[in-house]
């Protein structure tokens, strides 16, 4: 092999790089004599105005050879096969899987976003709530086809730079349809209390405003507010290092040009 720098493009929480961050930008470079790893944090949702992106993460983007990405949110035939983990098949609904007030409450939201009953009526708990999050992110301004790592896996793609997935679409779903019945009701009834205080929104702009300032502790401080269920992060926690741990070992960095990350936000 020859002598030159192997360098990857990777997507990480800020609580796996905490503390030197590059001013205002949620980057990290980190090398040795051999490699140069860039992380960047990143958001599902953005805005257009947004890009490109500053110079120097476009930069790090060029520099690179591979993005390592969470998951390929692009894959749409990924998604449609996983469409099991997402619904219920006929005559099975949401509402026989949360209790009776929680779906009412679910069902007064529903107008507020100009969702119908028809369009979430077979979908998981996990899955139903996540729709109105997205969707009261998207009234602040925050779609899901500005975030940022759709932006970095299209732009890699049209470059034909390899995109590794650390988890993948149907993992991600996997983990969260193996939520136990009392897990599933938990989340879905804080996540409904959150939507009804006006919570997420503060929640998308707190965490915007502390990518945007690369503030790591401030970043932490929102997410910590907002973990969803301990166990489930535990969970995955494991899954992700489980995975890095090969694409670490010193044998596969000296033999090959991709390794794996953590997830984006």
């Amino acid at each position: 092999m020859t002598a030159r720098l192997i360098r990857w493009l990777v997507l990480a929480l800020a609580v796996l790089a905490a503390g030197g961050a590059r001013a205002e930008v949620y980057l990290w470079e980190v090398t040795s004599l051999t490699n140069r790893v860039y992380l960047f944090g990143t958001v599902h949702a953005g805005k257009k105005e947004w890009y490109p992106l500053p110079a120097v993460v476009e930069d790090a983007f060029l520099a690179s050879d591979v993005l390592v990405v969470e998951a390929d949110i692009t894959d749409t035939a990924a998604m449609a096969n996983s469409a099991g983990a997402m619904n219920y098949a006929p005559p099975d609904a949401l509402k026989r899987h949360v209790t009776a007030e929680d779906y009412e409450r679910f069902l007064k939201l529903l107008p507020r976003y100009s969702i119908r009953e028809p369009q979430v009526e077979r979908l998981k708990p996990f899955m139903a709530v996540s729709v109105l999050v997205f969707s009261d992110w998207a009234r602040e301004g925050f779609r899901p086809e500005y975030g940022v790592d759709a932006y970095l896996i299209r732009k890699a793609k049209a470059e034909v730079k390899p995109v590794i997935e650390i988890e993948g679409i149907a993992a991600q779903l996997r983990l969260m349809d193996s939520l136990s019945v009392a897990e599933n009701q938990a989340l879905f009834k804080g996540t409904i209390d959150a939507l009804e205080m006006g919570l997420t929104g503060e929640q998308v702009k707190g965490l915007v405003t502390a990518w945007q300032g690369g503030d790591a502790a401030r970043l932490l401080a929102v997410t910590t507010c907002w973990r969803r269920s301990r166990a489930t992060s535990t969970t995955r926690r494991s899954a992700i290092s489980s995975r890095l741990a090969p694409c670490t070992s010193p044998a596969r960095v000296a033999s090959s040009s991709s390794c794996a990350s953590a997830a984006t936000w």
